[in-house]
């Protein structure tokens, strides 16, 4: 087991969340990639402790798929390897199964929500997000009791499939529990508007430039064709001084519509990035005649 040098052992020591996988090990769900039906492929590990914080292979997992089949409200998995507690974890035997999950068409890319935790000004709150209500999923599924909560929704490409991801928090260790499930196809851009949403309300009245950061790069990312989310995304980028971030996102905002060149052109936010960069970033795209509105 390679141990980490003193110097870079103390630094991660001074984190709690990796001193606390050192302590008692911990849980880790990926993604691998979503089909072109409802279903994804996943890797869902168990890692044992680890005192020196150095690299280690998982103790236990699974890979495989997850899918809804068309006529049915409820989702099975169909695991390509599984691994249980005291066996040899075989690095080329995880590498196989994780290939054998593309050969299948497990090769798209979702979006995903992850879930600001922390309290929300306004009466907005975040209870809204962390409840699956607003997804309006149009049967009844199984949602795993308290104190599991969800942190994290992935979506299909096609939008209409939602990968839940459950967290019991605690040790040892953290656990997952996952529930795939249809959603209505405007679910996603509703949510990311009430992360947006949320955003704003913690700059503008709760005056918390870290909060509404976080909130808005949930938006831009589980929404990226979501224009308003992309113009804020950059607003706050500007405001924490991430300034070549901040004419990337702007530019593709400006792609989707060109109005947010005129609202970049007024916003405070923009005023340390004004001058030929900027007028670069709002200039549109050659061959494009401007909408007047």
């Amino acid at each position: 087991m390679l141990v980490l040098p003193a110097a870079l052992l103390l630094a991660s020591l001074a984190h709690g969340e990796l001193t606390d996988k050192n302590r008692f090990g911990y849980e880790e769900v990926s993604l691998l990639g979503w089909n072109d039906a409802c279903a994804v492929a996943l890797r869902h590990l168990r890692y044992p402790p680890s005192p020196e914080g150095g690299p280690i292979d998982p103790e236990a997992g699974r890979i495989g798929a997850v899918a809804l089949a068309p006529d049915s409200t409820k989702a099975a998995p169909t695991w390509t390897l599984i691994v249980k507690e005291g066996t040899l974890w075989d690095r080329g035997q995880a590498a196989a199964a994780q290939d054998a999950m593309a050969r299948a068409g497990f090769t798209r890319s979702g979006y995903r929500e992850r879930l600001y935790k922390e309290p929300v000004v306004g009466g907005l709150g975040i209870e809204a997000l962390a409840s699956t209500a607003s997804l309006r999923i149009g049967y009844q599924v199984s949602i795993p009791p308290a104190p599991y909560s969800l942190v994290q929704i992935d979506y299909s490409p096609l939008g209409t499939c939602a990968f839940l991801l459950y967290e019991k928090p605690g040790h040892p260790p953290n656990l997952y529990r996952y529930q795939l499930a249809r959603v209505p196809l405007d679910a996603r851009r509703k949510r990311a508007q009430a992360h947006l949403n949320n955003a704003l309300l913690l700059y503008r009245k709760g005056n918390d430039i870290f909060g509404a950061l976080a909130e808005v790069e949930i938006a831009a990312a589980m929404d990226p064709r979501l224009g308003d989310a992309r113009y804020h995304h950059a607003a706050l980028l500007a405001v924490h001084g991430r300034f070549e971030e901040a004419l990337a996102e702007l530019r593709e905002a400006v792609l989707l519509d060109q109005k947010y060149a005129r609202m970049a052109k007024e916003a405070v936010e923009f005023d340390d990035l004004k001058g030929p960069r900027l007028n670069e970033v709002l200039a549109p795209p050659k061959g494009l005649i401007p909408i007047e509105r």
